[in-house]
Formats: C-alpha cells, structure tokens, sequence
C-alpha cells in the first residue's frame, strides 16, 4: 500500500472524550470491519492500529483500554479551519467512509486539494487536522487550457474506476500533457499542455484542417487500449508534417498546404483505392499492414515504396476505370477471366470481407479453389485469369486453362479408407476455424495418417490410406519409411509450400 494510504490509515483517529472511551470505540470499529462478509483482514488491522495510535498486535495480542496519548489529544476541540481546508476534509471524510472506499485514492485527493500532503511522510504520525490550504493549492491556479482539462478528466476517470493501476494513470496523464505534472510526490494540477504555449503564442488562430487532425488524434489516443503509434502517425499524416518535438506533442495550428489526399488529382480508380484505404485504417482494431496491401492491391503496384506519395492512378487504369475495374486492374488490361477464375475470386472477396473474417483461410480456399497459389509473389500479385487443372502451375497453365478443375481432369479419384477418411475430416475441421493455427492443424493431420502428406514440393495429393505403422500417434517420418498410396489428382488442395505462401500474403492482405 503507498506511503500516503498507509499514513492516512495509521493517523485516522475516533475522536472520543478520554483515551479509554477511545479504545472501546476503536475496538467496536474493529470487531465490525474484521467480521464484515469478504473482510480485508489487513485493512481492519491497520485501521484497528491507526485508531489506537499504535499496533495491538505486537507483543500478542490483548484487548487494548485505552489509545495512545497522541491520539487521545485529538479529542481536543478542532482548531479553526478556512473555507478550502474544511472542503478538503469533508470530501475526504466522505471518500473514506463509503463502502469498501479506497483509501490510497482518498488520501491522494486529500492532498490535492489541499496543495500539500497532510501525513508526514508516511512516517505513521498522528493525522493532524489541516487548517488551510497552501497558497499554491489548485484553487489558487488559473482554470486549466482545454487540453489539460481533457487529461486530467481522463486521468481521473483511469484512476477511480476499481483496482485501477495507479501507475498506469500517471503514465497516461504525463502522456498526454507532454510532461510530468506530479512534484514532490504530489500531482500539481496542471493548467497546459506541453504544445499549448507555442501553440497559442502564435499570431494564427488554429485553422478548421489542423483542429480537426488534432481532435481525431486525441479520439484515437484515448480509445480503450489505443494503439498510440498508430494515433501519432495518424495526426502526423493529417497535418502533412510531424508535429512531435523531441518526443514531446506540440499541438498543430495550420495543416501544411500539400493537400494530403490527391497530388495532383487523383483519377477515379485511384481515389476508389484511397477512400478504401482510410476507411480500412480508421476503422474499429485496424490492420495497418492489411490496409496497405489492399492499397497496393487495389492501385496495382506499391504505392509507398522509396518513400512515394499516395497514389493518383491505377495500373493500367484509365479514364474509364471504375471501383469494379480497380479489383482487375492488377492483372493484365487485356486479359480475359474464364469462369472458374471469376468464381474463386467473387468467393475469396466475400470470404476476406465478412466481419472479422480469418484471413489466411481465406486466402487459402481461394488457392485451393484455383488449384494453385496466387499470392507466390506477394509484392506483384496478379489477378488469376484461370484455374489449374492439374494444381502446379505455370504460365502455360494460367494461359490455355479455361475450366475449373476437377476430379475427372485428371487421374481416378481412388477411395478413401475409414481412418484417412476420418484424418481428412478433422484436418480440414482443424484449419477452418477462426484464426486456426494451420502449423498445428497441418502437424495433427501428419500425426493422424502417420506419414506427413505434405512431403512432396510440387503438389499435395489426398491421402487413401494411413500408415501401417498405426494412425493417431505422434509418428515422426524418416528417410526408410515407405509412403501408403496415394492419387495424382484432386488439384483442390494445397501443399505446405503453397499454404505458407497464401499465409505469408494473407499477413499483409
């Protein structure tokens, strides 16, 4: 518990007529706090030791008949206090005698309001009753600028809510004022933020761009766990210039006169891509790296490579470019897509669009449904215009394939057996769950056959049988073993190769 609480409980004091009637009252106090329900057995002890004036349980304990003098001279008439000073008290009165109140906080706005810490030094010495606040008390200040207002609302709100990480709060506040407001122990009530001087000594008022950056920035900064990078790089991108000093906050009064969204005008296709892109990033738990890939995607190349502005045109766009055109236009201008292209692709943009949707399975059902993986090339992806039919693929493949694979395309479909039936069936339950951890689900589907389907780098082929050695063990392969037969077909799976490189994209799709 802090010095200050600690002190607080040690010098609050019953005030009673004699120092005998000051221990029954204190005994009372403390039989009724130890056999509440859900007592704090270590609360009631230090408060039983802070009404007496001194601890009871030192030498064993015996049932105290009277407090200590010290304590027992408070008893006396309080002296006189001035208006500040007996609001102070009342407020710290009511703090610590709420139900389950805690006691840390009220002493801490006790010795705020007062301008001064009432318990000396946590030494345990009896709490002497304040009779005026100090000259530099908060009352005395200058109201605080609307930036400090807003920090000390926030600090307030993180340190009262239950079980609140006080350090945390005083993290947050120093954050965002820019400095650190607590002296001597105690927080002096700060009355600016450390950007508001140079911000307001400035000849110009802040303009409607640079108000609007600095009012998203603290919405961003003070969201529940807020990524604060993100919101710092957010207002640095909204002013066009970096507003931090040092690593200290100056609050912007102009936006820099680059116009941030289109240099030059962006043409149609390009500003469907931009419109996409802030709304991504501005949305709830944003993937930044998702958001700058479906950018780069959507325009068709990297738009932020060599430190490049946003981007004004589309990849083979032109003026006739649409949003739909965007989703073609990493392909090729002239290129046709046959119908079992269309179809994965319409089938991978739903699948990728839905609400929390799991990515990387996504993105590999949309290569299982090709028959090869697409997001190879991660930085140069292209648009597929065909299917593979036999699931590797090459450009001949890409180029003359105009069907959707099937299991007739290629060799007979030979039966599964019961056991690899049932291997299938729970790797495939395995890798389509949300956020499914397709390692894992790969390494129980090698443990379940017994053998590791996924061996061979060209293509993966479904598994017929497990292994004679026994299915569902924890079965390593080695360089003797003698795979069970397999089929050459079924080009609508991926192998490990191809499910690592869907999941490499899928990280920044």
């Amino acid at each position: 518990m802090p010095p200050i609480a600690i002190a607080a409980l040690l010098g609050t004091a019953i005030a009673a007529n004699t120092p005998e009637q000051c221990a029954e009252k204190c005994n009372a106090q403390w039989y009724k706090c130890k056999t509440a329900p859900n007592a704090n057995q270590s609360f009631c002890g230090s408060q039983y030791a802070g009404c007496l004036g001194y601890n009871p349980f030192k030498n064993g304990y015996e049932v105290p008949t009277a407090c200590s003098t010290k304590i027992a001279e408070r008893a006396a008439p309080a002296p006189t206090q001035d208006a500040c000073a007996k609001k102070c008290t009342s407020e710290y009165d009511a703090c610590r005698t709420k139900p389950g109140a805690n006691m840390s906080l009220c002493a801490t706005n006790y010795s705020e309001c007062l301008g001064f810490i009432p318990f000396p030094n946590g030494s345990g010495e009896p709490y002497v009753t304040p009779t005026a606040c100090s000259k530099s008390a908060p009352s005395t200040t200058k109201a605080p600028s609307q930036c400090a207002e807003k920090c000390l609302n926030e600090f307030y709100a993180c340190k009262t809510k239950p079980n609140s990480n006080q350090s945390y709060c005083a993290s947050m506040i120093a954050e965002c004022l820019g400095y650190n407001p607590f002296k001597n122990g105690g927080l002096e009530t700060p009355t600016t933020c450390a950007g508001d001087s140079k911000a307001t000594s400035t000849s110009t008022a802040q303009d409607e761009c640079a108000e609007k950056c600095v009012s998203q920035f603290y919405t961003c900064k003070t969201k529940p766990n807020a990524n604060q990078s993100f919101c710092a790089v957010q207002i640095i991108e909204c002013v066009g210039y970096n507003s931090f000093d040092d690593g200290r906050f100056e609050v912007p009064t102009t936006c820099k006169k680059i116009a941030a969204r289109a240099t030059p005008t962006a043409d149609a296709c390009a500003q469907k891509c931009l419109d996409e892109w802030y709304a991504c990033k501005n949305g709830p738990d944003p993937s930044q790296s998702y958001c700058g890939a479906t950018l780069a995607k959507c325009v068709g190349y990297n738009p932020f490579e060599n430190g490049s502005g946003l981007p004004t045109t589309c990849k083979n766009s032109d003026s006739t470019a649409t949003g739909t055109a965007a989703q073609t236009n990493m392909a090729s201008s002239t290129s046709t897509v046959d119908a079992c292209a269309k179809k994965c692709t319409d089938e991978w943009n739903a699948c990728r669009s839905k609400p929390g949707a799991n990515q990387s399975l996504c993105a590999s059902d949309f290569g299982n449904c090709l028959g090869y993986a697409p997001f190879s090339d991660p930085a140069h992806y292209t648009a597929p215009t065909a299917c593979s039919k036999d699931g590797v693929v090459t450009k001949a493949t890409m180029a003359a394939t105009t069907d959707c694979p099937s299991e007739t395309s290629a060799a007979p479909q030979t039966t599964q057996d019961a056991c690899a039936k049932k291997c299938t069936d729970e790797w495939n339950a395995c890798r389509s769950k949300p956020g499914a951890n397709q390692s894992l689900c790969a390494s129980d589907f090698g443990n379940c056959l017994g053998y590791a389907p996924f061996l061979e780098p060209g293509k993966f082929t479904p598994p017929t049988a497990c292994s004679k050695t026994g299915a569902g063990t924890t079965w390593m392969p080695t360089s003797t073993m003698t795979s069970p037969p397999v089929v050459t077909a079924a080009a609508g799976h991926l192998e490990p190769a191809i499910v690592l490189a869907a999941l490499g994209a899928a990280a920044l799709l």
